[in-house]
């Protein structure tokens, strides 16, 4: 419900519904998926873009493993699912479901965005009063910055947008260490260039606070 809610489903896009093994024979799933299936059952070409994956639920006997396992076969579906439709954009939307579900799609996120790093990964949720609806990029698994980022992020929050020629005066960087640091830093969406000038993202901000209160509390 939340996905659909927040983004517009197109042509060419592919569901997946997670549910745990044996969820689909549980009515109040069963009628949940309906009501979704409604929506999205099919594109304008009338191409099936609806999916379910049955999951295993972790069991007494092998936690651990039958945990490994579930988040193994997640992660492979997605992956093919991508490579199948050429997905440009992937979104895990977490809202909802059974917890141990959530956290297998968390680490899901993760392991996809490192097996297809040229393509935005991002983290959705829903609140459960429904008020609120927030957008993760899966940069949060990573939020170290290297002491170049921070120093760049520092500047771009400080002073505002900048053009490449006022960065390095200020970075002292040379050229091609600028340049390097710009590209990863607008790969994760940190930065963004806008008529040639380089400016902080909300993420960007949100990341830089972050770090500047983990190297006050741990330095």
């Amino acid at each position: 419900r939340s996905l659909m809610l927040h983004n517009k489903l197109s042509e060419g896009d592919l569901v997946l519904f997670v549910v745990p093994r044996g969820g689909t024979k549980n009515e109040r799933t069963r009628e949940a998926l309906r009501t979704i299936e409604n929506v999205v059952r099919y594109s304008t070409t009338g191409r099936d873009f609806y999916e379910v994956l049955e999951l295993d639920v972790p069991e007494k006997e092998n936690p651990l493993g039958s945990f490994y396992k579930s988040l193994s076969r997640l992660s492979r579906t997605i992956i093919e699912k991508i490579k199948e439709i050429n997905a440009s954009e992937i979104i895990f939307d977490i809202s909802g479901g059974m917890r141990i579900l959530t956290v297998i799609g968390l680490l899901s996120a993760y392991i996809v965005s490192s097996r297809v790093p040229k393509r935005p990964v991002r983290i959705e949720i829903e609140t459960e009063d429904k008020v609120m609806h927030v957008s993760i990029p899966t940069r949060v698994f990573n939020v170290i910055l290297s002491s170049r980022e921070m120093l760049v992020l520092r500047i771009l929050e400080e002073r505002g947008p900048m053009s490449a020629k006022d960065l390095k005066e200020e970075t002292k960087m040379s050229r091609t260490t600028l340049y390097y640091t710009l590209r990863d830093l607008m790969k994760e969406n940190l930065v963004e260039n806008v008529q040639r000038k380089y400016r902080i993202t909300e993420t960007g901000k949100a990341i830089l606070y972050l770090n500047v209160e983990l190297e006050r509390a741990f330095f």
